[in-house]
């Protein structure tokens, strides 16, 4: 234990100096705002976080994740991007365990281990999954994917109980962190076939029926107690099970994801040619991963089936030379299926990903130390080569850390991505840059992205310049294209009503006005009726408060403002009733309803 001290404060310190700047990058107006949304919004409950069924993912390991760094360390992105580092130097120390017991029989094996992890954690290609909060789920399910490899390799041919048991645990939470780790099922059979001894096939069968019950209980998990397929499933299925081509897209099915993905409301399926280039281009960006970029909307057909073509025929010779190779050839080609097959169905809201890769990458780091210590090269200048890696992952987290040059250079390779310019506005907007927050974010409207908070973003900029009909021109807008357009009108609301400029006549009206348009949207939103009759009682309409108070108490039985609601209504029914200036602000708004 004593010789891999050395080694394992090596992994560490080269991990916290390639990703100090990191901990200093704030969260993206693409899904990390949506995921802080979610964390300060929502309360679980165990049914709804194991069973799945309607939406396009399944990943409760990433929720509980998510909640209880929130529960634990608050909002501060600092601590998210922390925990994030934390889970890929684990990786990464996980990839030297794998490493040894892979190489157990080289003469070099610390050593292969030590380059293998370095390769991980300092490849720029992994940078994308680390750096950006959301993509945790990928960090999350290589952890526990990496673990069921220790197991497979270490135990495979000494199979216990307590084996089974862990290897289930491992490969099901890695499941539960994101579906990429489907891939165990072919990974493990497959490796078993080529791999296991004869006297060894009972250890195998037993493996095996684990990778198949697991699977099976994951995928019924996912369906939920309706046994319904999520959005996600059905997608796949249609761009797999389709010959190519655009299909128009049902006005109900549009979502932040096709949106981004799609233009003029439709699906443009990959043909099976294109798919072999799609699978070309992740093998040639494991290899060479540069130029880096966020947004991938498009790759080159030729190259990519040149590189296709390239990987299986070098992966045939080193099989020949190096049978051993066998499970990191396995992660890589299978590995990169399941990103193959999000792209078929044209799930993410980019058609490619660099975070796509983390999983695979874990194989290809297995291949490198494999392939270099064959050529004798002397150990420094290995160590030295790999250890140059982390320049270019540095280089990478500080361009993260400045939000206007991050999404500039993702125009700089992606033009005409929408979704880009719509993010420079969000931190234009930040800046307090209204002109051009303005001008970005109607650059992103012009190239069809009209989600919610594109709107919003922009009532907020009209909101800074005091222009409120055109604030609530633009939050209408939001409202009318969200699913849940009850916050929306709750920030409308709590601005208006606080508004500058607005005489006390017109904020009441307008606060009346928009908790009706919440009582409207959804009638069993309890609160809202509270809210209109309090407005009324302070405007001094007696008529209208009795109404909505009266509905507010009859319905709410249990409400906390009910006691206040039926107080008011006494004083209604007295005829002690005066206007009071006090009851001018709306309550504290909260999400969930007095139902």
């Amino acid at each position: 234990m004593k010789e891999r001290i050395f080694p394992i404060l090596t992994i560490l310190a080269a991990g916290v100096l390639a990703y100090l700047c990191a901990l200093q990058v704030g969260f993206l107006p693409i899904d990390d705002v949506g995921m802080t949304e979610f964390v300060t919004q929502q309360t679980l409950d165990l049914k709804s976080l194991l069973f799945g069924g309607a939406s396009t993912y399944y990943r409760p390991m990433v929720v509980i994740s998510y909640v209880a760094n929130y529960s634990i360390f608050g909002l501060p992105p600092l601590s998210f991007h922390v925990v994030n580092v934390v889970i890929h130097l684990a990786n990464a120390l996980l990839i030297y365990w794998l490493a040894s017991l892979f190489f157990a029989d080289h003469p070099q094996k610390e050593r292969a281990a030590l380059i293998a992890s370095l390769f991980f954690l300092l490849n720029p290609l992994n940078s994308e999954a680390v750096i950006w909060v959301s993509a945790r789920p990928d960090l999350l399910c290589t952890f526990f994917f990496i673990l069921a490899m220790v197991l497979l390799v270490e135990r495979r041919e000494q199979v216990t109980w307590q084996t089974l048991f862990c290897f289930t645990a491992a490969y099901l939470a890695s499941l539960a962190s994101k579906e990429s780790s489907i891939a165990v099922a072919a990974i493990v059979p497959l490796y078993l076939l080529r791999r296991a001894p004869r006297e060894g096939k009972r250890d195998a069968l037993m493996l095996f029926g684990a990778v198949a019950g697991t699977t099976t209980l994951y995928l019924l998990l996912r369906a939920g107690t309706a046994l319904n397929f999520d959005r996600g499933v059905a997608s796949l299925a249609k761009g797999v099970l389709s010959k190519g081509g655009v299909e128009k897209v049902p006005k109900a099915m549009e979502s932040t994801a096709v949106a981004a993905a799609t233009a003029a409301q439709s699906y443009t399926y990959p043909t099976v040619l294109d798919a072999l280039g799609g699978y070309g281009f992740y093998l040639r960006k494991l290899v060479f991963p540069f130029p880096l970029n966020f947004t991938i909307l498009t790759y080159d057909l030729p190259l990519g089936l040149a590189a296709c073509a390239l990987a299986v025929a070098a992966a045939w010779v080193l099989m020949r030379r190096r049978p051993q190779a066998l499970l990191p050839l396995l992660i890589v080609f299978v590995g990169i299926i399941p990103p193959l097959l999000a792209y078929l169905g044209r799930i993410p809201w980019t058609p490619f990903g660099e975070r796509y890769l983390y999983l695979p990458m874990v194989g290809f780091s297995l291949l490198v130390p494999l392939v270099l210590l064959e050529f004798k090269v002397p150990a420094w200048l290995l160590l030295g080569g790999v250890l140059l890696l982390g320049i270019p992952t540095i280089t990478r987290a500080a361009l993260w850390r400045d939000p206007t040059a991050f999404w500039q250079d993702c125009l700089k390779h992606s033009p005409g991505f929408a979704k880009s310019y719509s993010s420079l506005g969000a931190v234009a907007l930040d800046d307090q840059r209204y002109d051009d927050a303005e001008r970005y974010i109607r650059k992103a409207q012009a190239l069809g992205f009209n989600e919610p908070v594109a709107w919003k973003n922009l009532a907020r900029v009209y909101l800074a310049r005091r222009d409120y009909p055109r604030y609530e021109q633009a939050m209408q807008q939001a409202a009318n294209r969200a699913s849940n357009p009850i916050p929306v009108y709750h920030e409308m609301v709590l601005a208006l009503m606080g508004a500058r400029g607005l005489d006390e006549a017109t904020r009441f009206q307008k606060g009346i006005k928009y908790h009706l348009a919440t009582i409207e949207s959804d009638p069993g939103y309890l609160d809202a009726y509270y809210n209109v009759g309090k407005l009324y009682y302070a405007q001094g309409d007696a008529e209208h408060a009795r109404r909505y108070l009266g509905r507010y108490a009859e319905l709410a039985k249990g409400g906390e403002n009910r006691v206040f609601a039926l107080k008011m209504i006494a004083n209604l029914d007295s005829g002690s009733f005066k206007s009071r200036k006090a009851l001018v602000a709306p309550p504290a708004v909260r999400q969930g309803g007095g139902k």
